[in-house]
């Protein structure tokens, strides 16, 4: 988890430092346009990870039913983060 959040904070470092050589108004359209996808983002991180603090097993239950058919792939990469997550 520690290795995700490096990677994912260095290359947010990365992305505004590209987006800053464009000047000052296309950087705070960046900045604007992030905000607005976090606040998109922040309730579906919300729901998908509804699961902290129970045995995994619940957590199984649950990424069958009905989530799974609305987006097979995402919950596939949940248990596959889940697998890997265990075996650290």
């Amino acid at each position: 988890m520690s290795a995700q959040m490096l990677v994912l904070s260095l290359s947010g470092v990365l992305m505004i430092t590209l987006v800053n050589r464009f000047g000052v108004d296309t950087a705070a359209a960046f900045g604007a346009a992030l905000q607005i996808w976090n606040y998109i983002q922040m309730p579906a991180f919300a729901v998908g990870h509804g699961h902290v603090g129970d045995d995994g097993a619940e957590r199984g239950r649950r990424h069958s039913g009905t989530g799974s058919r609305a987006s097979p792939g995402w919950c596939a990469l949940q248990r596959t983060a889940d697998r890997l997550d265990r075996a650290c």
